[in-house]
């Protein structure tokens, strides 16, 4: 979703100086949740996803090659183009009528909040949920996510891997 980003062979992805700069997000919907939209009833809230800023920090390199969550004004500069993509993503999951609903895949969320802190990954995580008013706004983690941290958080959901608590598993 966010447009220059190069993904490279180790997993992580290089942000160009476009980017950091405040490149605007024109946005579009990718074609798949765009053709999900056009078919969806009128007034059935549509759900997105996103990576979350500190998974995107976690996973991201500066063009010299750091890492983008060891720098503050990077993380910032990261985080800030994000919010704005992710309320347009927002605005453009709205045209059916019904609330739009989106969640923040955060997978490195419990080492990112580790390294970084847990007011500095609360002020991340914020920046982004700040730009959604009126969203029904969650946070995926497939790890075990710090369920406080995320209580402190203005979310309506969390999503979680059930199979790392057993749930649903017979017991016998």
């Amino acid at each position: 979703g966010l447009p220059g980003v190069r993904h490279l062979s180790d997993g992580t992805v290089t942000l160009p100086c476009l980017l950091l700069a405040g490149y605007p997000f024109d946005g579009a919907l990718p074609p798949a949740v765009a053709a999900v939209a056009a078919a969806a009833p009128a007034g059935v809230p549509l759900k997105g996803q996103l990576a979350g800023p500190l998974t995107l920090a976690l996973f991201s390199r500066l063009p010299d090659g750091r890492r983008c969550i060891d720098d503050l004004a990077a993380r910032t500069a990261l985080a800030r183009p994000l919010a704005l993509a992710a309320a347009a993503y927002a605005d453009a999951l709205a045209q059916t009528g019904g609330a739009p609903v989106l969640f923040l895949d955060e997978p490195a969320l419990p080492v990112a909040a580790a390294l970084l802190g847990r007011a500095e990954a609360l002020r991340l995580l914020n920046l982004v949920l700040g730009a959604l008013p009126g969203v029904v706004r969650g946070v995926h983690c497939c790890a075990e996510p710090p369920l406080d941290l995320l209580a402190e958080l203005p979310l309506r959901g969390v999503s979680i891997d059930a199979h790392r608590y057993e749930i649903g598993r017979a017991h016998v």
